[in-house]
């Protein structure tokens, strides 16, 4: 992969390749490191570190207090997913953060990829469920963009609503029907059948003529 996502574009890692001077030794030279030192409990902070708090949880119930981080997240991984595997703007528009499914769409299959690469150990994830998804992935994000429409007006296109009374993608409910519906309570109760004092008959459907058609 070209990159990680949850490392910012800032970072220098320069650092990587510096020998830095390490405590005399007994002949007058000094020892090199090829790392910076590194406080213990830091060190132990970042090995124990994991994915952000809020990636995992339905979208729509993430924090308020995270969701800057969430959308700024999503957008990072997006940028990636988009670069690693050669996406258009048919696949992914440029405002797809404008469309609850694209969205959705983008943030699962984010949980999806960090999930599948999470133990960090060769295995058969990455191509048994990650990329056949990615395939399956890119045919439903160009349904969705292609009927978004943004891509073909230019730029964002809001969806049209086709009631007068409701927005779109909302159900024009009739209210006291579904009152009625929701509130009515059903019960069922099942009655033994009697065992005596009963008489069974079979019926048959004669005519005029005494001619039994069933």
């Amino acid at each position: 992969m070209t990159g990680n996502p949850w490392v910012d574009d800032e970072d220098d890692d320069t650092w990587l390749n510096q020998e830095i001077p390490g405590p005399e030794q007994t002949d007058g030279e000094a020892a090199a490191s090829p790392l910076p030192y590194l406080d213990p409990e830091v060190e132990a902070a970042l090995a124990a570190a994991g994915p952000p708090e809020w990636l995992g949880t339905r979208w729509r119930e993430i924090e308020p207090g995270q969701q800057w981080d969430a959308w700024n997240g999503l957008r990072r991984w997006v940028d990636w997913f988009i670069r690693e595997y050669r996406l258009t703007t048919s696949d992914v528009p440029a405002c797809w953060y404008r469309h609850p499914d694209l969205t959705a769409e983008l943030y699962a299959a984010m949980c999806m990829e960090y999930k599948v690469f999470e133990e960090q150990a060769p295995g058969l994830a990455p191509m048994m469920m990650w990329h056949p998804n990615v395939a399956q992935l890119r045919t439903r994000l160009k349904e969705m963009t292609h009927e978004a429409g943004c891509v073909q007006a230019g730029g964002h296109k809001e969806p049209v609503a086709y009631s007068g009374t409701v927005g779109a993608y909302e159900l024009d409910y009739d209210e006291n029907d579904w009152i009625t519906a929701a509130s009515t309570i059903r019960t069922e109760k099942v009655i033994d059948r009697p065992t005596t004092g009963v008489r069974i008959i079979r019926a048959r459907a004669v005519d005029t003529d005494g001619v039994e058609h069933g």
